[in-house]
């Protein structure tokens, strides 16, 4: 549901589900999961103007995608450099 209301320009609403996913994530110890609400938790909180939060959090999912070598790795590797401008 996240997914879908990021995708309609709901930011608020798609954080609301992305928060729910990442609390039953950690209950059941879901890294991939975990890693992927907080990622696109990012996305949603950049597309309101919380960049810091949102860099926040994307660097919080890359160390769980690293350590479970998830292939979403370099997808957030690639959007922290985007959004700290280093190219």
């Amino acid at each position: 549901m996240g997914l879908a209301y990021r995708r309609l320009g709901e930011y608020r609403r798609a954080i609301e589900f992305h928060e729910q996913s990442l609390a039953i994530a950690r209950e059941i110890g879901h890294r991939l999961g975990e890693g992927n609400a907080l990622y696109n938790t990012s996305l949603a909180l950049d597309k309101l103007g919380d960049r810091a939060e949102a860099i926040r959090l994307a660097e919080a999912a890359l160390i769980i995608y690293e350590s479970i070598e998830a292939p979403y790795a370099e997808v957030a590797r690639n959007q922290l450099k985007e959004w700290r401008g280093e190219g």
